[in-house]
């Protein structure tokens, strides 16, 4: 029978208060700072924005769009993917915008109030994240090491930093993380369940990557189920909360969209339609793991601007130090925690797996936004458990360390992405 997590520390507002700084102005200066052009030779300066802005501002407007009315694949998803961003543009779009560089058309030039759609929802992922990261180990300095984490992950924060349908898929993962962290606090029964399965309607809402939590976490409650700690009722009270949230949106989607509840299958037709210019990325093996690898970490623009190799090297040696660390020192006979270390490894495993398929069969670039969740879930667990399972003296060292390299390259990132807009020649001219 699991029994309940004490709780010796919670996050403060002052913590709370610092996470929110700490993930806001790396991300409100990247959304400042990138271009979006609008116009032919628009180079699209961070992936596929520009059609993604097309929706979005459909959206503002009142109207959901379909596919074959702008034919923008991304009309396909459901709506609930750009809700954030279209609610700020609807209600900041009167307004004069404030982005460095002005747009080409008229018609997108409230770009960035669409951004701080993307900049509030990576500042969520922050707080939820920290909060599930306390909740689970019931001290504060573990919650702050993990909201810091998060904030200044540099793809991290480029994701939050510009219109994109990937950022609500990461924030919802990161609300049904807390909500399975604070069940298993109160003793992986009837309490928290709730929530859990309001948080995988969430997901499931989201973008199908996403998903790669749904199965772990099933099977994680069934195997309590199994073991008599939880009855049938509240599990169905879950699982009906989850269909409530989901299933009328997509029952919508699949009908407006010809039986496409997720719009894959319009998108995988999409890309059919749009070779690619320099060949495929993949299929290759040596090209994916680097890319992927990468990309995880910190590649900007239109995935062409990377940052310096020493960063990608110490970040990669950080996190798999972090993860042996963390393996040899953490408390296994802990209510849970097998349970948990179970969940993250078969949903990085799921997610991982799908985007293998993605790269070979459905013509996807190997992008780490694809893994975003799951790779900051892993550098959270490789920062914060080392500094709580060792003395207090080197592992308050290892988590100031770590931290101080992310904060490192994060600044890193903002410096690249300013230095080198990929904007028109026309508009750099006096």
């Amino acid at each position: 029978m699991s029994q309940a997590v004490p709780v010796n520390g919670r996050l403060r507002r002052i913590d709370l208060l610092a996470i929110s700084l700490a993930a806001l102005l790396p991300r409100l200066f990247l959304s400042w700072t990138i271009p979006l052009a609008g116009g032919l030779e628009d180079p699209n300066c961070a992936p596929d924005e520009a059609q993604h802005f097309v929706v979005v501002r459909a959206l503002a407007r009142g109207h959901v769009p379909s596919f074959s009315e702008i034919a923008v694949p991304y009309a396909a998803y459901p709506p609930t993917n750009y809700a954030v961003q279209a609610l700020c543009l609807a209600a900041l779009t009167h307004l004069p915008c404030p982005g460095r560089f002005p747009a080409r058309d008229p018609a997108i030039g409230g770009y960035f109030f669409a951004r701080l759609g993307s900049v509030i929802l990576g500042m969520i992922s922050a707080l939820l994240l920290a909060c599930a990261a306390s909740g689970w180990d019931g001290t504060r300095r573990t919650g702050l090491a993990a909201g810091l984490v998060v904030a200044w992950w540099p793809q991290s924060a480029f994701l939050g930093s510009y219109v994109n349908g990937d950022i609500m898929t990461v924030t919802a993962g990161a609300g049904l993380a807390l909500s399975l962290a604070h069940w298993v606090r109160a003793g992986e029964k009837e309490t928290g369940l709730a929530a859990v399965g309001i948080a995988s309607g969430l997901v499931l809402l989201g973008k199908p990557y996403g998903y790669c939590l749904l199965p772990p976490a099933a099977l994680w409650i069934a195997s309590r189920l199994w073991r008599c700690s939880l009855t049938i009722g509240p599990l169905l009270r879950s699982t009906s909360l989850a269909v409530l949230i989901a299933g009328p949106v997509l029952l919508w989607n699949g009908i407006r969209n010809g039986g496409d509840p997720l719009g894959t299958r319009t998108f995988t037709r999409f890309l059919t339609m749009v070779p690619w210019p320099n060949g495929r990325p993949v299929p290759n093996i040596h090209g994916f793991i680097e890319w992927f690898g990468k990309s995880s970490f910190g590649v900007f623009r239109n995935g062409n601007l990377q940052m310096p190799r020493p960063y990608y090297l110490l970040a990669a040696a950080l996190v798999l130090a972090g993860l042996a660390m963390a393996w040899l020192r953490v408390d296994w006979a802990r209510p849970g925690t097998r349970r948990a270390a179970l969940w993250l490894g078969a949903s990085l495993a799921i997610n991982l797996a799908l985007i293998v398929y993605m790269s070979w069969f459905v013509d996807f670039q190997p992008q780490g936004r694809y893994a975003m969740l799951s790779v900051l879930l892993v550098a959270i667990v490789s920062v914060t458990v080392p500094a709580r399972t060792s003395s207090r003296f080197p592992g308050n060292v290892w988590a100031a360390g770590c931290l101080a390299f992310l904060f490192l390259s994060v600044i890193e990132a903002a410096r690249l992405v300013y230095s080198h807009p990929c904007v028109p020649a026309s508009l750099l001219m006096p």
